[in-house]
Parts: C-alpha cells; sequence; structure tokens
C-alpha cells in the first residue's frame, strides 16, 4: 500500500479532534466505517394542519446507525423531541431527526409542513330581548346569536349585574326592576372566550295591591243567634285569597255570612286577605261588632213518621231539637218506645198519643211538650182469624164501626131471601180466599145502601124501628136489581114493634 508522505498531515475528524502524524501510517482499506445515512427520509403526519392539530413524527429509516434523537422545529425554532407535538403558534414545522453509527452522526430534516391559525371564535351579532320594556310581571324571551369556530357554553339574563336566570324566557318578579340585558358566552376551538350582550330594556315595578276600603258587617249588633252578612271590598292589581269571620282571634267560619252559634258570643270582625300582581300581600280588617249571648227558646219539633200501630215496630227520627237539650217520651202511646239521640225506636205496647218533652238548662221555654207527634192506633182484624167467603160472614166479635149490630139488623130487614148475607157471631170455620171481616161488611153495606136507594122513598132500614119503611117492597122490581138477585118475598120487618110484618105488601 502507499504511503503518505510524512510532510503532509491526517486530520481524522471521526470524534471531532485534529490528529497530527509525524510519520507514516498504513491504513488498510476498509478499516474506516461509513457513516450512517437515512434511506427513508423522516416525514410529519399529517401532511399540514392548524394550531389544534396534533402532529406525528416519522422518523424515517437509517442504514448503518440508529435514531438517537429528534427535534421539531416551528420556524426554525425547538418546541418538542417527542413523537407527537400540537403546535401553539402558526409558521413552517419541521422534524428533525440523528442517527448514530459507527462512522459518526447523521442528521436529516424532513420536508417542512404548515400550520395555520385557527380562526376565533365570532358571534352573529347581538342577542335581542322581546319585549323592549314592560314591568317585573312581563314574561321576556331571548333570541340569542349563533357562533362560528366554536361553542355558546353560558346564557344569562341579568338585572345589572345581578344574575336572573339563565333560560330562554324569564319573568324578573317582584322587586326586580331596573334595566334587564341578555348575555351570551362562547368558547372558541382554539380555545378563547368571547362574550357579547344584549341592549337592555327597562323593567318597570308593579303598582302595589289596594283594597277600595274595609270590609263591612251587617247588622252592626245581634246575639249568638243572629245571621251576620259581610260586604267584602273590592282590590285592584291583585286577587282576594282569603275571606274569614274572626270570634277575637279565632277564625270561626269562611263564607259570606255567619251565624256564631252558641258560646260564641264577644267582639266579631271580617277579615279579607289579597295577593298583589307584585307578589305582596295585604290585609283589611272590619270594626269589630259586639255579639251577646242569645236567648235560647226551644223550638217546635217535627218527626219523620208520624203514626204507628200496637205491636208493629217503629223508628221515627225528631228534627227541630236544639243543641245541648234533653229528650223524653209520654203519652200512652209511648209504652215500648224508647229514644237514642233524635231516634224513637221501639214496638208500641198500646194505643194512644206519643208527646216529646225537650229540655234545656237556660231556655225560656223549658221544658217543652210537643203536640202528639206520633199517634198509636189500635190494630186492624187480621186474615188470620176474621175471613169471609162469597156466602156467609164470620166474624169474632171484632170491633167495626158501624156496629155488626146495625149491620145485622139492616140485613134481617130484606128479608129470609137474604139471610145468607147474615152475620154470624159464632166461630165458624174461616176460609184463607176470603174477605176480612171489615172488608166483608164494607160490601155489605154497600149492597144494603144500593136496594135502599133503588127502593126510595119506600125502603129504609136504617132506622130501628123502620119508622119511614113500612111500606117497604120486594127487592124484585129494584133498579138497578142487587147482586146477587134476591128471590121474589115479601119484605119482612123483624123489628120488635113490626113482629109479623104487618103492613107488609107482596
Amino acid at each position: 500500500m502507499a504511503l503518505a508522505p510524512l510532510s503532509q498531515t491526517l486530520i481524522l475528524t471521526a470524534d471531532g479532534s485534529n490528529v497530527l502524524l509525524d510519520k507514516a501510517v498504513a491504513i488498510p482499506i476498509g478499516a474506516i466505517a461509513p457513516p450512517p445515512s437515512f434511506t427513508v427520509a423522516p416525514s410529519i403526519t399529517p401532511g399540514s394542519g392548524t394550531t389544534a392539530t396534533m402532529f406525528a413524527a416519522n422518523d424515517g429509516t437509517v442504514e448503518d446507525g440508529t435514531v438517537n434523537g429528534r427535534r421539531w422545529l416551528l420556524s426554525g425554532i425547538a418546541i418538542g423531541t417527542g413523537a407527537t407535538v400540537k403546535p401553539d403558534s402558526a409558521g413552517s414545522l419541521v422534524l428533525e431527526v440523528s442517527a448514530l453509527g459507527t462512522g459518526g452522526v447523521t442528521t436529516v430534516k424532513s420536508a417542512a409542513v404548515t400550520v395555520a391559525a385557527i380562526p376565533a371564535p365570532a358571534f352573529s351579532g347581538n342577542p335581542t330581548v322581546s319585549p323592549g320594556s314592560g314591568t317585573t310581571a312581563a314574561t321576556y324571551t331571548a333570541t340569542d346569536p349563533t357562533v362560528s369556530n366554536g361553542t355558546i357554553t353560558l346564557r344569562q339574563w341579568l338585572l345589572g349585574t345581578t344574575v336572573l336566570g339563565t333560560g330562554a324566557t324569564i319573568v324578573p318578579g317582584p322587586g326586580n326592576s331596573g334595566s334587564l340585558t341578555r348575555k351570551v358566552t362562547a368558547l372558541g376551538t382554539d380555545g378563547s372566550t368571547i362574550t357579547i350582550t344584549s341592549a337592555a330594556v327597562t323593567v318597570s315595578a308593579i303598582p302595589a295591591p289596594v283594597f277600595s276600603g274595609s270590609p263591612t258587617i251587617s247588622p252592626t249588633s245581634g246575639d249568638t243567634s243572629t245571621t251576620f252578612t259581610a260586604t267584602d271590598p273590592t282590590i285592584s292589581n291583585g286577587t282576594i285569597t282569603g275571606r274569614a269571620w274572626l270570634l277575637g282571634a279565632t277564625i270561626i267560619g269562611t263564607g259570606s255570612s255567619i251565624v256564631p252559634g252558641i258560646g260564641n258570643n264577644g267582639q266579631l270582625t271580617r277579615r279579607v286577605t289579597g295577593v298583589g300582581t307584585d307578589g305582596s300581600t295585604i290585609v283589611a280588617t272590619s270594626d269589630a261588632i259586639t255579639v251577646a249571648v242569645a236567648q235560647v227558646i226551644l223550638k217546635a219539633l217535627t218527626v219523620s213518621v208520624g203514626s204507628g200501630t200496637v205491636g208493629k215496630a217503629i223508628s221515627s227520627t225528631i228534627s227541630g231539637l236544639t243543641s245541648g237539650s234533653r229528650i223524653e217520651l209520654t203519652g200512652a202511646g209511648a209504652a215500648g218506645l224508647s229514644i237514642s239521640g233524635a231516634v224513637i225506636t221501639g214496638t208500641p205496647t198500646a194505643a194512644g198519643p206519643i208527646y216529646v218533652v225537650e229540655t234545656l238548662a237556660g231556655a225560656t221555654n223549658s221544658p217543652r211538650a210537643s203536640s202528639a207527634l206520633i199517634t198509636v192506633a189500635e190494630p186492624a182484624p187480621t186474615p188470620t182469624n176474621t175471613y169471609a167467603n162469597s156466602t156467609k160472614v164470620y166474624a169474632n166479635n171484632s170491633a167495626f164501626s158501624p156496629d155488626l149490630v146495625g149491620v145485622e139488623q139492616r140485613l134481617s130487614a130484606l128479608g129470609g131471601s137474604y139471610d145468607q148475607y147474615r152475620v154470624d157471631y159464632g166461630t165458624g170455620a174461616n176460609t184463607t180466599s176470603g174477605d176480612t171481616v171489615y172488608a166483608a161488611l164494607v160490601k155489605l153495606q154497600n149492597w144494603i145502601a144500593a136496594i135502599e136507594a133503588a127502593n126510595a122513598p119506600r125502603a129504609f132500614f136504617s132506622d130501628p124501628f123502620f119508622a119511614d119503611g113500612m111500606f117497604a117492597r120486594d127487592g124484585t122490581s129494584s133498579t138497578p136489581a142487587p147482586t146477587p138477585t134476591p128471590t121474589p118475598a115479601r119484605a119482612f120487618f123483624s123489628d120488635p114493634f113490626l113482629a109479623d110484618g104487618m103492613f107488609a105488601r107482596g
């Protein structure tokens, strides 16, 4: 191999130092290593962006060495060494990568990418408020602007500097008069914040509520039994929400009129409460009137059921009782009955009237006895022991008016052909399909009356002595004919004074 002349100086720069050789040195070919080289250059992803973009480093491919360092340069100024970077300003971004090998260090830069600035957020206009003025009870509505390059993060209603709300509408409410504005805040994609405010609108206070006067009470004096009536005032700028009658400090009613009642004597007033549209409350009270103790007078009583029958249960409610009074039953018909509260119940055992006596200490007419509120009657004959069939009437001496004797005598006057309708005082067999004695006797009386009427004026049977019936004729010519049709016969009179029917005519 060739030797370098001694007069020459060989400078080796692999480590950056200078070496002066004073003698020839033999250097074998291939003994000096080549420096690292990039077969694929470093690059940046993405190829462009903004200050909000996160850029990533692609270190490239190294031969004869390995990557041992990187730098991010924004317009020549280092801003980081990591695998990614997010520039904080616009400019030209370059990635610088160093590789170290046996042959030394090689540094390579990527192609530059452009970093653009992010546009600042901007509103499309100012918020507006409608209506442009009003009272604290009005509803105000906001129309907010849109924002570009950002997002609205806050909406506020301000009365002066005080936040009243954040919604799309607001009612300021009582006490919130003044200057009302709408404030809108947005955050830009560049991280900046912007705020915009509407023009101010004037909010006026609502007038306070006012009563037209004080309540009045009529009459201006009375007692606990008196009906007192109130005349309430009207209200402007509000609504009446409460009415009350007060005896002293105690509420005893809320209606338009009141009867204080027993025990409620004293000072009576009328109180009216109102709430204004401004939210305030007002109260008006009448002059007090004196309520005296009422003179208690027991009233007339009535009952729900006024009649009854011996042996049959009864229930009757008394009306008109005075509170706190005591009542009792008297009279013949009260036997078997009792009273609880205001209800009379029981089964009467005797006929007669029932009186109710009411007693109340302090009442001017106590005790007060009612008239006969209930009358108990004897029971009528029942079909179990008195029946009649189509041919004969049986009776067991049941009461009847006119009595059975009168009917018997009148029937006897008709003669033998009507004997089948004569009343029998025995205890003959009963039939369950017949009439009651009462109904049978009524039929007989009606039948006899028809014959008498058809033969007037000669056939009269009602007088025991038959004074006007001496010339009675038989019933064959009766008009209308009696039912059943009588058999032609003489009309005999059974009265002792007309023993043989001497005046009878064929």
